[in-house]
């Protein structure tokens, strides 16, 4: 059985422009024939749509699925998260003041890291 565009967009419940979105995607829109002034599609064509449809309904669900399992996550870490904050508040200072002392005073002279050298050595 052949239907128009708007035909299959009623029955999915999508747009028309969602329905030509997919026979874009799907690189059928130069095989369409066209009934007057609109275009009708096989029934081949319809089920290739449909599955296309289905396909991107399934991901969303999925996604969102995944988004649900990932909420109880967010939230357990938000606790942790605004009783760090104070933490690194505090050691922001401290750590800029690291940052302005010259690195020669947080070194040790080379001399003390050096080992005593051997004298008289023979070869």
């Amino acid at each position: 059985m052949e239907m128009t565009i708007k035909q299959l967009a009623n029955e999915l419940g999508v747009s028309k422009t969602t329905i030509n979105k997919v026979i874009s995607s799907l690189g059928v829109q130069n095989t369409l024939h066209k009934v007057g002034n609109k275009y009708v599609l096989s029934e081949i064509q319809i089920l290739q749509i449909k599955n296309q449809i289905e396909n991107q309904k399934l991901k969303i669900e999925n996604q969102k699925s995944k988004i649900e399992n990932l909420e109880p996550k967010i939230e357990n870490l938000e606790p942790k998260i605004e009783n760090l904050e104070p933490k690194i508040e505090n050691l922001e200072p401290k750590i800029e003041n690291l940052n302005r002392k010259p690195r020669t005073e947080n070194r040790k002279p080379r001399t003390e890291n050096r080992k005593p050298e051997i004298e008289n050595r023979k070869p």
